[in-house]
């Protein structure tokens, strides 16, 4: 997959409910789209260009300054018609595959539709203090088309600072060492009387 665009992006639409397969045999390549997912698309039919293409789904957040960016991830479940390529953070390709999902499993043996099929991912790097962008990359066949994705976790830290070990008065480093400077200090302005 290429670098996301920087431009091209459409407001996404809802593309639900798609679910609407003819009955078999009329389509024996028929695709189940899950209705419990909310699918958006460029149109609310969730046609598309009847060539298969690439397009990629942007979607923005953005991050306190508080956030400690290291332990910061989401937590994802994606589906995708067609096929799922890659995911990018700010422009860096932070998951790949060949593909990482496709998007409908094996046909039902009773029904001859294609079900829908779930990713689940966590994205945990190259977040940055304020806008962040999160692209998906699709491949689809040609036809319908459509994107789902559901946050279903978050590990959000706040930035803890530093903390000054304080060094108790007993301890006998210390005081071994505060010791011998007294002793040093004393032998030094003995030196300079004598």
């Amino acid at each position: 997959m290429t670098t996301p665009p920087a431009t091209g992006y459409v407001q996404a639409v809802s593309a639900g409910p798609l679910d609407n397969p003819p009955a078999p045999p009329t389509d024996p390549e028929g695709y189940r789209w899950d209705g419990n997912m909310s699918w958006i698309s460029m149109t609310p039919s969730g046609a598309s260009s009847t060539n298969p293409h690439h397009y990629y789904v942007r979607q923005q957040i953005t991050l306190d300054a508080t956030v400690d960016l290291a332990r910061f991830a989401l937590k994802y479940e994606v589906a995708a018609d067609d096929q799922l390529w890659a995911i990018y953070i700010n422009g860096t390709r932070v998951q790949a595959g060949s593909p990482l999902l496709v998007g409908f499993g094996p046909a039902d043996p009773a029904t001859n539709y294609r079900t829908t099929q779930r990713l689940p991912v966590t994205l945990n790097s190259d977040w940055r203090p304020g806008l962040n962008e999160i692209v998906f990359a699709v491949y689809d066949f040609g036809g319908s088309t459509g994107f789902a994705s559901q946050a279903t976790g978050m590990t959000c830290q706040p930035v803890t600072p530093a903390t000054v070990r304080a060094v108790p008065a007993n301890d006998w480093y210390g005081l071994t060492l505060m010791g011998l400077l007294m002793a040093g200090l004393g032998a030094w302005r003995m030196r300079r009387r004598g």
